[in-house]
């Protein structure tokens, strides 16, 4: 097994990044680079709150497995949960011990995937599991997350505001 450029790895995923400008997502794009810019640290641990911000409410039992992937070779990294059990979220490390999680495979840019789905909704996620960035085997389940939590711009900008400050 050959050992990997990450100078090389690193501008093949930005220029897969700029390439989903290509799908109609030039203002999602920029917003979401805008938010990079604000919190530069941002990890998807501190997703946890935001996603709790952006939590609907309502008496939904779902659960989501979240595995960060190293890109190409597609291997957890590490693994995080969001379970809503009648209407409470809850946020974690590790796999979502409830039975039959949603699982997503973020495998690359994962906070940018996070937030660009959070900024542009169910077209984000459909461009960027055609483009690799995300992929899930229960498409019906991925898709009740834009139905559970707020989608857009300023919904996005409102909760990392009142949960990171």
């Amino acid at each position: 097994m050959s050992e990997k450029d990450p100078t090389l790895e690193a501008e093949n995923t930005k220029a897969a990044w700029e390439g989903l400008k290509g799908f109609g997502l030039g203002d999602e794009i920029t917003a979401v680079e805008d938010i990079a810019a604000k919190f530069p640290n941002l990890t998807i641990k501190d997703l946890g709150p935001v996603f709790a911000k952006m939590y609907i409410g309502g008496d939904f039992t779902i659960s989501y497995t979240l595995h960060l992937c190293d890109g190409q070779d597609s291997n957890i990294v590490t693994t995080y949960y969001v379970d809503i059990e009648n209407g409470k979220y809850t946020f974690g490390e590790g796999e979502s011990k409830k039975e039959n999680p949603v699982v997503f495979f973020i495998l690359q840019n994962w906070v940018k995937t996070m937030l660009l789905m959070q900024v542009g909704g169910l077209k984000a996620a459909q461009v960027l599991m055609i483009n690799g960035f995300v992929y899930t085997r229960n498409i019906a389940g991925a898709q009740k997350w834009f139905e559970l939590f707020k989608i857009g711009v300023a919904e996005t900008n409102e909760a990392l505001k009142e949960a990171l400050g």
